[in-house]
């Protein structure tokens, strides 16, 4: 028996997302404070990026043992039904890039009035 699976798809989804969502923040910070003169990366951010890289065997070995038949991909749709890609959430790729774009922008200007 795989405890993986104990876990409903929704709670991965949301894991999988915000552990993306966090790698990206902090990555943002890092390449902040990796092009600024005259700084060094502080001692959290070295800690949160260790953490992070430690995580991810753990959340790529739970992605990969919930792929199942049915998470194959479909054929591609006949040229007159073809509509946007939506997730259940309903958010598109578009949206979503456009979300992680605004979140970086805002990450760096709150970093400069700091």
């Amino acid at each position: 028996m795989n405890p993986l699976t104990s876990i409903p798809a929704l709670y991965r989804q949301r894991l999988y997302v915000g552990y993306g969502v966090a790698a990206l923040i902090v990555g943002a910070i890092s390449a902040y404070f990796l092009v600024t003169p005259d700084t060094t990366l502080p001692l959290w951010l070295s800690g949160a990026q260790r953490v992070l890289g430690f995580l991810a065997l753990p959340f790529g070995v739970l992605a990969g043992a919930n792929v199942g038949p049915e998470d194959r991909p479909k054929p591609a749709p006949k040229a007159d039904d073809v509509t946007p890609a939506r997730d259940e959430m309903g958010y598109g790729m578009l949206e979503f890039l456009v979300a992680v774009v605004v979140v970086v922008i805002l990450v760096v200007l709150l970093l400069r009035l700091v």
